[in-house]
């Protein structure tokens, strides 16, 4: 059975208070396609969504974390709830601070032998995709982690069992990562 899109756009309201541009069913298989191809351990916990009352953007962002009953579970992790592509906001990027961990923990030998860079040059990539939105991850992940070194766990020097645990959990879900196709 197939639904017309104004009663999906009416659940969709109802919902979330939210319209999506695309076909509601569209914008689910968008975020479903996400979290399969974006390892969790790079996204954030939780995102802002829009709010259901009138608010300045401009003023949240200087109170972001005052307002953080505004947050929902960040529906790029897969395993949350889906949340319409629309209704999250978008002046946050959804990156966890997981990936300067990582490199922080990158042998030195590592980033010159296998990866042929320089570490500043590694970390200014790693800036500007941290410092995009989730639509930056296909180039991040083919310029970036679909490197070897990147889910080769003898690549890092961890200097604790929660770095060994982070290593273990970030090459696992690199390995299974892979390219999300655009709305």
């Amino acid at each position: 059975m197939i639904l017309p899109r104004d009663l999906l756009d009416l659940v969709w309201d109802f919902g979330y208070f939210v319209r999506t541009k695309t076909h509601p069913i569209a914008d689910l298989a968008y975020m479903i396609d996400i979290q399969r191809s974006v390892p969790a351990v790079f996204l954030r916990v939780s995102l802002p969504a829009s709010p259901i009352f009138d608010i300045k953007w401009e003023f949240l962002r200087d109170q972001e974390y005052s307002y953080s009953t505004l947050y929902i579970p960040n529906p790029y992790v897969l395993g949350n709830p889906y949340h319409p592509s629309d209704g999250i906001c978008e002046y946050v990027n959804p990156w966890a601070f997981t990936m300067y961990r990582l490199f922080q923990l990158l042998r030195i030998r590592t980033v010159r032998d296998n990866l042929r860079t320089y570490p500043a040059i590694l970390l200014r990539k790693i800036n500007r995709h941290f410092n995009s939105g989730i639509h930056y991850w296909n180039n991040a992940f083919h310029h970036l982690w679909t490197k070897d070194v990147f889910v080769n766990p003898n690549s890092y020097h961890p200097e604790n069992t929660a770095d060994e645990e982070l290593i273990e959990l970030a090459c696992s879900q690199l390995a299974q990562a892979g390219y999300f196709s655009h709305s």
